[in-house]
């Protein structure tokens, strides 16, 4: 897992679910054909996006190259 990829993964999670909220805030107050296309789309945003962090977070840890032992073929 790369720290600096996972965050900004993260970022991206919790604002597609900021903007989720909203969206379903504006399609509950008024139910317009519009906010529904767009919630749909806020959806398929907030599914892709943890998809993503679980992806980030499943992937295996580095190893610096000072800690690497050369002798071993990988």
């Amino acid at each position: 897992m790369n720290r600096k990829t996972f965050t900004l993964a993260l970022c991206f999670l919790i604002l597609t679910l900021v903007w989720l909220g909203y969206n379903i805030y504006e399609l509950l107050r008024c139910c317009c054909s519009c906010h529904i296309f767009t919630a749909a789309v806020a959806v398929a945003v907030t599914v892709a996006a943890v998809c993503i962090v679980c992806h980030e977070f499943r992937k295996k840890r580095r190893v610096h190259l000072d800690k690497a032992n050369r002798h071993q073929i990988p």
